[in-house]
């Protein structure tokens, strides 16, 4: 997903994460259609946080008391999964 990270827009749904671009111009109509979506958590994730310096790096932290760290060039899987 080679994409600017500043032209994108998180949503949380529940458990799934979904990332949407900002056009340019800025939202004058609706964003119906993800760029990417992906289930971050079997319940409710509850922080979603991007890594100040790697590119591409998005960490979410959910109600199951795990903490992934996501390569959202494949997010697939998350890379890493900590229980806390």
């Amino acid at each position: 997903m080679a994409i600017k990270m500043e032209t994108l827009l998180f949503s949380v749904l529940i458990s799934f994460i979904s990332c949407r671009e900002i056009p340019s111009g800025g939202l004058l109509t609706p964003i119906n259609e993800p760029l990417a979506e992906f289930p971050a958590h079997p319940d409710k994730c509850q922080i979603v946080k991007f890594h100040p310096l790697a590119k591409d790096v998005l960490l979410t932290a959910g109600n199951d008391r795990l903490v992934r760290i996501w390569d959202l060039n494949d997010t697939s899987e998350a890379k890493i999964v900590l229980q806390v």
